[in-house]
């Protein structure tokens, strides 16, 4: 499916707004809380936090090693996937004003939870990736023709 123009300007607004909010605490790095004695996957799937583990690998691959604090990166990968979030809302929404666009993206990137998230960001791609399943959830269920399949799928099954 093309992306729309609209929804471009929600993914570029959400990453513009989100860096420009978020800019100095992505840049400047306090430790406190677990990130103080984040050096490893954190426990992943043992404590529920799987996806740790699976962002570890790409850690390896990108930086050598998994036993790095890497703020800066976690954050601006939980700005992209909230960006993607904002894409299928207004892909969801059916948005076409640009404007609105454009202030939906801003609006999600300024977002209080979110900004409350960012704190510990050692873990806040694995919110981001939370919202991001929600809003395909919703994606599927009100898109006229995966909706279809997607209903046929479950009615099968039952």
């Amino acid at each position: 499916m093309k992306i729309t123009k609209s929804e471009r300007f929600a993914f570029l607004g959400c990453l513009f707004f989100g860096i420009i909010a978020h800019g100095y605490m992505l840049a400047n790095n306090f430790q406190y809380h677990d990130d103080a004695g984040f050096y490893g996957v954190g426990a992943g799937f043992g404590l529920g936090r799987g996806s740790n583990y699976l962002i570890s690998i790409i850690l390896k691959v990108i930086f050598g090693g998994e036993l790095i604090s890497v703020p800066l990166f976690n954050g601006f990968l939980a700005i992209l996937i909230l960006s993607l979030v904002s894409l299928m809302i207004i892909r969801i929404i059916k948005l076409n004003n640009i404007f609105f666009a454009l202030m939906t993206g801003g609006i999600i990137a300024v977002f209080p939870s979110l900004t409350s998230v960012l704190g510990y960001r050692f873990m806040a791609y694995t919110y981001a990736l939370g919202y991001l399943c929600a809003a395909f959830g919703v994606y599927l269920v009100t898109d006229e023709q995966k909706s279809l399949s997607f209903k046929k799928l479950f009615a099968s099954k039952i």
